[in-house]
């Protein structure tokens, strides 16, 4: 990290000086060992081969009867492998816990040399054409109404602590998801590797952790019951996420305003989530698939914290890639505890209308507690519709946080012309920049061309309180009247 000229720093408040110890040690424990166990037991197990049809722990099932045997009975078997579609008529399947794991293969290969996904589908959501995303031939089952028996495959022993799904086309109504986890065990893992998930909710383990493998197609759909339309919910509910894969996901012909979002984040057992993006993870908004109404063509969100004593910590490593198009904010109110988006990562994020959560609009983009990293290299590309009258910053960092924005490749942001650029609601904190090549700003929006060009390298501070930003220190003199930081509502930073 780069040093700041203390003496001016002096003059200016004690949270000042709090801010630049942070800078220093904001992100030192960001990585649980929970989280850094989780990531190198699922690179270890990624390339292990298949079970062996001759062996004991395998089997074959091509009806609903021979798949809910398979599951339920305490018969050693582990590795199920589908030869068909299974449509589940009865409700949910309940895991054993006689089983401490359980893998799913759907994978079949085609007369063409290809590798295709069986079915398995439990209920139906509530949309008319979502077979033309799979199969249009897709038998529809009849709904499953026991309130009782709204998950697919159950887990409610201390035993099982590994659930894989691989090569599957979910497809469900329940709320409950694909996988739900219902105990306090916080070594449970459910790894979806390459596997589609239609309906409104994919994975339940609100304690442990889910893993993102392969290629993943997820569309959340809203479902209902006898009475009313429920809204979807997202790909997964867990406290640490790591996507390994690439996602492509859609929020899908929603009925009602909806807090849609892929990942909903659970502190548990005194871990605080977390959720990486690995360095061959992608996700990605394809906006092309969407058959929807109005604008709910898009997420509203991608990360939800569940309890504002328990924001996530979001790590990019290098590699990784975000760029996804959202109806609200990037996280909700409860914030990230840390982002840090590593060398070679890349994050793009286009903020649109949000007209189904118009109390959001004057939420930040971004809001983290403790601080915002874009290290040396990283590509970082935040835009705020114009048109959208939305009054939130780009970026909120709470008392004493910090945004550093350390010799990134690219970084920028756009907001309205009528908000700042960054803010730091409850007390003061640090904005850091350091520019390899140059520093853009725009006073107005509208123009092409940037109404302030600074070449680099150079370094500036700041301290900010709310809105307002005091400049520290800057390697050029004068560089406040240079660069009106508080008037800017584009930034670019080369």
């Amino acid at each position: 990290m780069k040093q700041t000229n203390l003496l001016k720093v002096l003059s200016h408040s004690s949270v000042v000086l709090a801010s630049l110890f942070l800078v220093q040690h904001a992100y030192a424990d960001d990585v649980t060992d929970k989280a850094k166990d989780s990531q190198l037991k699922a690179s270890s197990e990624m390339n292990q081969t298949r079970v062996d049809p001759n062996s004991p722990e395998y089997i074959e099932v091509s009806t609903e009867a021979e798949f809910r045997d398979a599951v339920e009975s305490d018969n050693g078997k582990t590795f199920i492998k589908l030869t068909s579609d299974i449509k589940l008529l009865e409700g949910q399947v309940v895991v054993p816990s006689s089983k401490t794991n359980l893998t799913i293969d759907g994978s079949y290969e085609t007369d063409y040399g290809g590798i295709k996904r069986y079915v398995l589908q439990s209920g139906y959501p509530k949309i008319s054409d979502l077979t033309d995303l799979i199969d249009p031939n897709l038998p529809i089952p009849p709904q499953v109404t026991d309130v009782s028996k709204q998950k697919m495959l159950y887990v409610n022993n201390t035993t099982t602590k590994q659930i894989t799904i691989t090569n599957v086309d979910t497809i469900t109504k329940f709320l409950d998801g694909v996988v739900y986890i219902d105990n306090k065990e916080d070594d449970v893992t459910v790894t979806l590797d390459n596997t589609n998930v239609f309906g409104p909710m994919g994975v339940v383990n609100q304690n442990g952790v889910v893993n993102i493998l392969g290629s993943s197609q997820v569309v959340l759909c809203d479902t209902y019951n006898d009475i009313a339309v429920i809204r979807g919910k997202g790909l997964a509910e867990a406290n640490i996420i790591n996507i390994f894969g690439e996602i492509s996901a859609k929020d899908f012909n929603g009925d009602v305003p909806a807090d849609k979002t892929l990942f909903r984040m659970y502190g548990s057992n005194g871990y605080s989530p977390h959720l990486t993006i690995m360095p061959t993870g992608k996700i990605s908004g394809d906006e092309d698939m969407s058959k929807g109404i109005l604008n709910q063509d898009k997420l509203q969100t991608l990360v939800w914290s569940d309890s504002v004593n328990w924001p996530t910590a979001l790590t990019m490593m290098s590699g990784s890639q975000i760029d996804i198009k959202l109806l609200s904010t990037f996280n909700n109110r409860w914030g990230l505890s840390n982002v840090i988006i590593e060398d070679g990562a890349i994050l793009n994020i286009e903020r649109s209308s949000g007209e189904h959560v118009p109390n959001r609009k004057s939420y930040s983009t971004i809001t983290v507690t403790k601080g915002f990293l874009a290290k040396k290299g990283s590509s970082i590309k935040i835009l705020n519709a114009p048109q959208a009258s939305i009054t939130g910053q780009i970026i909120s960092v709470d008392k004493g946080g910090v945004i550093d924005i350390n010799e990134p490749k690219k970084f920028d942001i756009l907001g309205s012309q009528t908000v700042s650029l960054f803010s730091y609601p409850n007390g003061a904190g640090l904005l850091d920049i350091s520019a390899t090549n140059e520093l853009k700003g725009w006073t107005d929006t509208s123009l092409d061309n940037p109404t302030q060009n600074i070449a680099g390298p150079l370094e500036v501070q700041y301290s900010f309180e709310d809105t307002k930003g005091v400049l520290i220190s800057a390697t050029l003199n004068k560089f406040d009247e240079m660069y009106p930081i508080n008037n800017l509502h584009r930034m670019i930073v080369e």
